[in-house]
């Protein structure tokens, strides 16, 4: 079994409790205009951006740092791009973890088919799930939000622990309509532990300007013609 990452990174202090490696699948199945991962969209490798690695290669990077994960849950982190876009390798990659206690984040949009839902639901222990527009979602990220929500639905009533993850972007989604609806989404679910809202940054336009043309060239070529 063999997938395509684009990075590894080890002592994570954002991507779920505790010390933890995080895992950069890559491609991804919405263009989210302020993505600071601009290099993910394309699953394949290209200009530069990722690589083929087995299961066990990856495996072997994540238990490098096993004894530090005791500490407050920490553990593996898988991230992406979108980590269930390339859902075989991820589902793959997550028995593995599991089999080796390791505890386990994921970090997705939502927009996976029930099969993939519920293969990773006894799965995954801490769901870190994305929630980024109430309005005009289809148009800025490519794909509506009917299935993400209707996901997020689904494992709340199966129990499933659940971050909700709120990109917060200037003069895009920072208004009142928003943060209603994200209050209405955590009031209406019992197993959202929190609400993290996740303050804007533009690492993803100094990519773009650091990386020169190959970057602009493929994420022009990347993004949903509206």
């Amino acid at each position: 079994m063999t997938g395509i990452i684009f990075d590894i990174q080890r002592f994570c202090l954002h991507d779920g409790p505790g010390i933890r490696t995080t895992v950069f699948l890559k491609g991804c199945n919405m263009r989210c205009p302020w993505c600071h991962n601009p290099e993910s969209y394309e699953l394949m490798p290209s200009h530069g951006f990722g690589r083929e690695v087995t299961v066990d290669e990856v495996m072997a990077e994540v238990m490098k740092d096993k004894k530090y994960y005791a500490t407050d849950n920490g553990g593996v982190t898988f991230s992406g791009g979108e980590p269930t876009f390339q859902p075989d390798f991820l589902l793959a990659l997550i028995t593995k973890s599991k089999a080796l206690g390791i505890h386990i984040c994921l970090e997705t949009n939502g927009l996976f088919d029930d099969i993939v839902r519920d293969k990773l639901l006894p799965l995954v222990d801490l769901w870190l799930y994305d929630y980024k527009a109430t309005e005009n979602h289809k148009k800025l990220m490519g794909a509506g939000s009917e299935i993400p929500l209707r996901n997020l639905k689904i494992l709340d009533q199966a129990g499933a622990c659940i971050i909700l993850r709120c990109p917060i972007i200037p003069n895009v989604n920072d208004n009142d309509t928003h943060y209603n609806a994200i209050e209405r989404i955590k009031n209406s679910h019992q197993n959202i532990a929190r609400v993290e809202f996740m303050p804007y940054h533009n690492l993803g336009e100094q990519k773009k300007f650091l990386l020169g043309a190959e970057c602009n060239e493929l994420h022009k070529h990347s993004v949903p013609k509206s």
